[in-house]
């Protein structure tokens, strides 16, 4: 194959029958005679429907929608999927709203509030039977009281899924207890306990949920950009709650779980910029720039000081997090340690600090790490680093242990905001997608 630039993008059709025996050379080769010719489009003919989606990484469970790769990875390459050639069958004016990966699954929920999973909750390692080289694509699916909700937030976490519906409803799938169990996996959403989360959202006609972000074993709520709540296990304190026990947790069922509430901010002084959560902590980045995080031996969230620099992102990891300060150096935060981690190659030029993301999930920032603006991504491995760019605005970047994730999408609202500063009228149902 001849040698190609690293920031090329390769867009790959699904082939679920390809011979897994083919090496990765050769797999792009062969997906790269089929390349998708794209329709050229002018800035304001994309309508809210549009999505791009870019993948890397291992893909042996079927995790990046493709098969083919067995325990290869794809890095410096990505998959590229678009509405022409993703793998689930879209209906007419249906489209990606969310899409989230954990450790060897992926998760897609569209604006038609179906769920579809490739790859899987259980974790494996090699000895591969040949059918688990195929995505393992299946309905995830309301029950039928619930069939007509809209999913308004999902997340994953690790070995697991949570979804919120309009109706302010948790729901689960995944492995029972937050990844806790060694048995029990829901390949149907199962209904949460909403305890004092829901009570205090029922009582208060004001409260708005605004953030819900899955860690690796454990889900932090944010409401009205004040308050937070958590449910999961809390083997190194990362619910936040005074005298809860520090455990990983034993109960047998998933109806044990409920939502309490975290000892921070109580009197709703601070305001949330960024909530966050790594494998065994919650970290918020408050709007005048303070960092709280929770204590490995203090159950509850507490001020980081060490950080004087103003702070302007933050990214996840198993371990903690990443901080970008706007100095632009980046530091790393592992449980109560705060280092300057190397920021050389990472951060993007010619763009407005305020405009930087750095990413999420629960994988190695120690092995790889990604910042982001409007349309480019910087991906930085060890001591490599790629660059990519895309077409669409770039909604979030994810990274797992075995997945890397790039989602892009352009809003209705954006499109309607072009559709009323143009004045080719002629263009308007095209747009509007109707």
């Amino acid at each position: 194959m001849e040698e190609c630039e690293k920031d090329v993008v390769y867009s790959l059709f699904y082939k679920p029958q390809t011979d897994q025996d083919l090496s990765l050379e050769e797999r792009v080769d062969e997906l790269n005679n089929q390349l998708l010719i794209p329709n050229y489009k002018t800035n304001y003919h994309y309508s809210s429907t549009d999505f791009e989606i870019y993948l890397g990484g291992f893909s042996a469970r079927g995790g990046l929608m493709i098969s083919g790769f067995n325990r290869k990875e794809t890095w410096p390459y990505f998959i590229k999927f678009t509405k022409d050639n993703i793998p689930i069958p879209l209906q007419n004016e249906e489209y990606v709203e969310f899409i989230k990966c954990g450790l060897q699954h992926l998760v897609i929920a569209t604006n038609f509030s179906k769920c579809y999973l490739f790859g899987d909750f259980k974790y494996i390692i090699d000895n591969f039977d040949l059918n688990l080289c195929q995505p393992l694509l299946f309905k995830v699916s309301y029950t039928p009281n619930h069939l007509n909700y809209k999913i308004t937030h999902l997340d994953c976490g690790e070995q697991f899924i949570i979804v919120k519906d309009e109706l302010n409803n948790f729901w689960y799938a995944g492995k029972s207890n937050f990844g806790n169990s060694r048995k029990v996996y829901y390949y149907d959403f199962t209904l949460l306990n909403g305890g004092i989360l829901l009570s205090d959202l029922n009582s208060n006609k004001h409260y708005i949920i605004t953030k819900v972000i899955a860690g690796g074993r454990h889900v932090a709520v944010c409401v009205n950009d004040q308050f937070i709540y958590t449910i999961g296990n809390n083997y190194s304190n990362q619910l936040g709650i005074r005298d809860y026990r520090k455990t990983l947790s034993k109960k047998s069922n998933l109806c044990d779980f409920s939502f309490m509430k975290a000892d921070w901010n109580l009197n709703g002084e601070y305001y949330v910029q960024e909530l966050a959560c790594s494998g065994s902590s919650t970290i918020i980045l408050t709007k005048c720039g303070k960092i709280f995080k929770t204590n490995e031996d203090q159950e509850l969230l507490t001020l980081i000081t060490d950080i004087v620099d103003q702070p302007i992102s933050i990214g996840t990891e198993w371990e903690g997090a990443v901080i970008l300060l706007q100095s632009q150096k980046l530091h790393l935060l592992l449980d109560d340690e705060i280092k300057v981690k190397d920021s050389t190659g990472i951060l993007l030029e010619n763009t407005n600090l305020q405009e930087l993301k750095l990413s999420t999930g629960t994988g190695s920032m120690k092995e790889m790490f990604a910042c982001y603006s409007d349309k480019e991504v910087k991906f930085k491995k060890k001591e490599e680093t790629i660059t990519l760019k895309t077409k669409l605005p770039i909604m979030h970047v994810q990274l797992s242990s075995e997945i890397y994730l790039v989602f892009c999408k352009k809003n209705r609202n954006e499109v309607q905001r072009k559709l009323f500063n143009t004045k080719g009228l002629v263009d308007i149902d095209f747009i509007l997608n109707k």
